[in-house]
């Protein structure tokens, strides 16, 4: 009977990976009865977040409406979600030694729609996907990230897509609306970001990144 409830557990664990990590956090990520969570704000005299105000108008705790990524190994927590009524994201590294975290990396950025994680070679690749609209365009970004040795690097950040209404508003500029494609892999004993980009003007472009020093330039 044991057996069979601990095989129940694994497979459950499995398919939800995120409930059975939460347990783990409990410890710095709380979650709320009304289905959000809240993280600590502070790391000692240290805001993660400057200029952030949650609801409550203080900004001792960074309320998320959602987590997209979250990754523990030791004393490192990687997590990525929604800041509630905000549309931002925050991403977020964070080494704990005792009571006191070593190491941080914090960030704020648009809206993040997707997040996927692919491993080439000894490095896990984090690809988050935003979009932003105006009156004048709508724009689809890449954001790529590193997590190497417990550490986390932002290593590139793109257009995806891009359509400029045209409407003849004054406010706004007129452009070639285009799309990107970005192709990471492992080439000829290198890591690269191929991108091929194709506008509604006929007239396309590839560029090939190459990735050195956790960037890819």
């Amino acid at each position: 009977m044991m057996k069979k409830l601990l095989y129940l557990l694994l497979v459950f664990c499995s398919f939800s990976s995120y409930k059975c990590q939460d347990k783990k956090s409990s410890d710095f990520i709380k979650t709320l009865g009304n289905g959000y969570y809240s993280i600590p704000n502070k790391v000692g005299n240290q805001l993660i977040l400057s200029n952030y105000q949650n609801y409550k108008n203080n900004n001792d705790s960074i309320f998320l409406e959602k987590i997209l990524y979250l990754y523990e190994k030791d004393n490192f927590i990687l997590v990525i979600g929604n800041i509630m009524g905000s549309k931002t994201s925050l991403v977020l590294a964070l080494e704990k030694n005792k009571e006191k975290f070593e190491y941080v990396y914090s960030e704020q950025v648009a809206l993040i729609d997707t997040v996927e994680k692919e491993i080439i070679k000894d490095y896990t690749f984090l690809k988050l996907n935003n979009i932003y609209s105006d009156i004048c365009s709508e724009r689809e970004v890449l954001l790529i990230y590193i997590l190497d040795n417990l550490r986390f690097y932002k290593s590139f950040e793109g257009i995806k897509s891009e359509e400029f209404n045209n409407t003849g508003d004054s406010l706004c500029q007129r452009g070639v609306s285009y799309i990107q494609n970005f192709d990471l892999k492992f080439e000829n004993n290198e890591i690269v970001l191929n991108a091929h980009k194709k506008g509604t003007d006929k007239k396309s472009e590839f560029k090939k990144y190459y990735f050195k020093n956790h960037q890819f330039k």
